[in-house]
């Protein structure tokens, strides 16, 4: 079951949102856009930790691999 979203945290996001993207400037929010509001620090910080978390999965899987390869004996 999913859990219910945070309304602190929602607010956070869609007050982000709505400081980002005022309704002079445009009323549609395109995802292309949305990257340009990020910091290039953030960017690379979020980039860095997600490959991070794929090579750490990687590797976990491949350890997962070997060990049940050892109990099956050797296949």
């Amino acid at each position: 079951m999913r859990d219910r979203l945070n309304p602190i945290t929602t607010r956070r996001h869609l007050t982000y949102l709505a400081r980002a993207f005022p309704p002079a400037t445009t009323r549609d929010i395109a995802w292309w856009r949305i990257a340009g509001t990020v910091s290039q620090l953030r960017l690379i910080r979020a980039l860095a930790l997600g490959l991070t978390a794929n090579l750490a999965e990687i590797g976990l899987v491949r350890v997962m691999e070997r060990d049940r390869a050892t109990a099956d004996g050797g296949w």
